[in-house]
C-alpha cells in the first residue's frame, strides 16, 4: 500500500506550492499598485507643469497685446491728419515708432527661438 508520509509529503508540495503561487500573485499585485501610483503622480506633475506653461503663455499673450494695440494706437496718432504722398514716405516719428516696435518684439523673440526680424 501507499505509504501515509508520501501522501502527505505529496499534498505538504501542493500546499507549499500553492501557498507559494499565491504569495507571489500577492506580490506582483503590489508591485502593479505603486507602478500606478507612480504613474498617476508623474502624470499630476506634468499636468500642474502644463497648466503653469499655459498661465506663463497667457500672462505673456496679454502683454503682448496690450503693447500691440497700444503701438497700433500710436501709429494712427501718427498718420491722423497726413495726406499720403505719391511716394508713400513714413514719416520719422512712425519710423521711430516701427522701429522701437520691431527691437522690442525682437528682444521677447530672441529669448525664445533665436530668430529676429530684420532692420532696415
Amino acid at each position: 500500500m501507499i505509504d501515509l508520509r508520501i501522501i502527505a509529503g505529496a499534498v505538504g508540495l501542493i500546499l507549499a506550492a500553492y501557498g507559494g503561487w499565491q504569495v507571489r500573485s500577492w506580490r506582483c499585485e503590489s508591485q502593479i499598485a505603486e507602478i500606478q501610483r507612480e504613474a498617476m503622480e508623474a502624470e499630476d506633475a506634468l499636468r500642474a507643469q502644463m497648466e503653469a506653461a499655459a498661465i506663463d503663455y497667457e500672462t505673456f499673450r496679454a502683454g503682448n497685446e496690450t503693447a500691440g494695440t497700444r503701438t497700433q494706437t500710436q501709429i494712427r496718432e501718427v498718420y491722423r491728419n497726413v495726406e499720403v504722398p505719391a511716394d508713400c514716405a513714413a514719416l520719422p516719428d512712425a519710423v521711430v515708432l516701427l522701429n522701437r516696435a520691431r527691437e522690442a518684439a525682437n528682444g521677447s523673440i530672441a529669448s525664445e527661438s533665436g530668430s529676429a526680424v530684420q532692420g532696415d
